[in-house]
């Protein structure tokens, strides 16, 4: 699974914002921003 990254704005192929304010690439939404507080948004 790819690991979310910080980013000023949504990364091309981000897929959510995580609740920390990192960005996320997973293709699955199971597991997406797990220790990164969750997902605040999906994109």
């Amino acid at each position: 699974m790819p690991r979310p990254v910080q980013a000023p704005g949504p990364p091309a192929g981000a897929t959510a914002r995580c609740r920390d304010g990192e960005y996320s690439f997973s293709q699955h939404r199971s597991g997406t921003c797990s220790g990164h507080g969750g997902v605040a948004q999906w994109l």
